[in-house]
């Protein structure tokens, strides 16, 4: 696997200032060598080159902000062995996950491992044990394609029959967009009572009632006055492994005068801290054991910082991006979605269309987000998104107790269960395999491990069990059940778009 700049373009302009700097490029998604084409995403302050004449383009984000990862670092990740944590965000982007010390010789033994860990999460992480689990997919949608039914056991590469006869090769089945989203249930009120029992399941009970008075703050139309402002608490939070790179550049700018003067605090959690605060936060819940199991740094990176936002608020950002703006120009200039029909009570449109301040009329947002890739109408959107209007979780600002992350760290719990799933179903085709007599299947299958993308043979890929993919779909969840926005609305959009209490920054073309 490879990194690739999803969003690629010659030219670093944008609304907002930015510059920058060369770096290894992004890598979430498993693909092959070439450098994706670019997408007619819109307005950015995110940038990303490649120092590698291979990826030259330049990486279009929505926050006025310049992501990179210097050559350094990335020399620094042949494996586990280099040093590099669960919460490093340079971790999270290394240019291959066989980087993950994932070496031939140490294969067998690390993938059992893997398993036997997943196993015993499995034990309390069963599907039937998770609250709201089957709402969480998508509901049924009458104009989908039928789905081919099969009763053969599927493998990478090979397909077993009831028997255990070998009957030929698997297809993998390509994603299209009436299916990739999972937004879970359509209607506000299941909504509401799926992510309310998983704040009383997974939490601690201080916890939990504070995020159900935060369900109750931005679900209920009749106490939207009492919504939370998105920067009401002025906290910069990044992770790393360690502090080398705390007086880097990259992460001044967010620790300097442009947030401080705002009176922004500034926080780096390494990953001994973040095993501290996850313990001191979550101890005894669902939540810790999770954390305490995700069988990668990349994964734990991804959660925490959902995480963060959940319980404490304020802007998340990875350690390789640049502030060009103070935090009190994210959003500035949104515009209504809809001129918000449909939404929006009469009179507060007709004061904003009057010519007053939409922050003055309806409130600041609670959360501000930004588009990452507008695939357009390509056709192989798949090979480089997973999704194909996917939202940005490299920096994202939010109040704490918000639905959008609460249902985000939901959907970990969930992927983490078809992980587990997949792990069991995993060990009893190795073991079919090998009382065949097929060693070279057997040994061949042994090398697919939890974290491969599903055309490799794996449950899900990093980006689809903590990365971009269950961001988007949390954010579009509650678009679509608070205010009827569907993925479709984003695609296109050049201005930032006001949506109740989310601000929605586009990309760049």
């Amino acid at each position: 696997m490879t990194s690739h700049s999803p969003i690629s373009s010659a030219s670093t302009s944008s609304s907002f200032p930015a510059s920058s700097s060369p770096h290894t490029s992004s890598t979430r998604s498993s693909t092959t060598s070439t450098s994706p084409p670019s997408t007619a995403s819109s307005l950015t302050a995110f940038s990303h080159s490649g120092s590698n004449p291979s990826h030259q383009a330049s990486k279009k984000l929505p926050f006025p902000t310049i992501r990179l990862i210097n050559d350094d670092h990335e020399k620094s990740l042949p494996g586990r062995g280099a040093g590099v944590g669960p919460t490093s965000s340079i971790h999270a982007r290394t240019s291959s996950l066989g980087r993950y010390g994932w070496r031939k010789r140490r294969a067998r033994s690390q993938t059992l491992m893997f398993l036997g860990v997943l196993g015993i999460v499995g034990l309390w992480l069963g599907r039937n044990d998770l609250p709201g689990y089957l709402g969480i997919g998508n509901q049924p949608d009458p104009l989908a394609p039928k789905q081919h039914e099969s009763n053969l056991s599927n493998l990478p590469g090979v397909i077993i029959g009831a028997n255990g006869e070998f009957l030929g090769s698997s297809m993998t089945e390509l994603p299209t967009s009436h299916n990739v989203y999972k937004l879970g249930s359509l209607f506000l009120p299941d909504y509401e009572a799926q992510l309310s029992e998983f704040a009383t399941v997974a939490f601690p009970k201080g916890t939990t009632e504070r995020l159900k008075d935060g369900l109750k703050r931005y679900l209920d139309t009749t106490t939207e006055d009492t919504r939370k402002d998105w920067d009401e608490y002025k906290r910069v939070w990044q992770t790393d492994k360690d502090t080398r790179h705390s007086d880097s550049s990259e992460v001044e700018s967010w620790r300097g005068s442009l947030a401080r003067d705002e009176g922004w605090s500034w926080d780096l959690l390494t990953d001994q801290q973040a095993d501290d605060w996850v313990s001191k936060s979550l101890g005894g819940s669902r939540i810790k054991m999770m954390w305490d199991n995700l069988p990668s740094g990349i994964l734990r990176s991804d959660t925490l910082r959902y995480l963060l936002l959940l319980l404490e608020g304020g802007i998340y950002s990875d350690t390789d991006t640049i502030l060009h703006k103070s935090p009190s120009l994210f959003g500035r200039g949104a515009k209504l979605w809809r001129d918000g029909d449909g939404w929006l009570d009469e009179r507060s449109q007709k004061r904003i269309s009057a010519g007053e301040d939409i922050d003055m009329v309806i409130g600041k947002p609670s959360v501000i987000v930004g588009v990452e890739a507008d695939v357009g109408s390509r056709e192989d959107w798949f090979d480089w998104w997973p999704r194909p209007i996917q939202i940005v979780q490299w920096t994202m600002a939010t109040a704490p107790n918000h639905p959008i992350s609460l249902s985000a760290v939901l959907r970990v719990l969930h992927s983490t269960a078809d992980a587990v799933e997949w792990s069991h179903v995993h060990a009893t085709h190795i073991r079919q395999l090998k009382e065949l007599g097929r060693y070279d299947d057997s040994n061949n299958l042994l090398h697919t491990t939890v974290l491969a993308e599903p055309k490799g043979g794996g449950p899900l890929g990093v980006m689809a069990w903590t990365g971009p993919g269950v961001w988007t779909d949390a954010v579009l969840s509650y678009l679509r059940v608070k205010f009827g926005m569907t993925w479709t609305d984003l695609k296109g959009i050049r201005t930032p778009l006001r949506v109740g209490d989310v601000v929605i920054l586009p990309g760049q073309p």
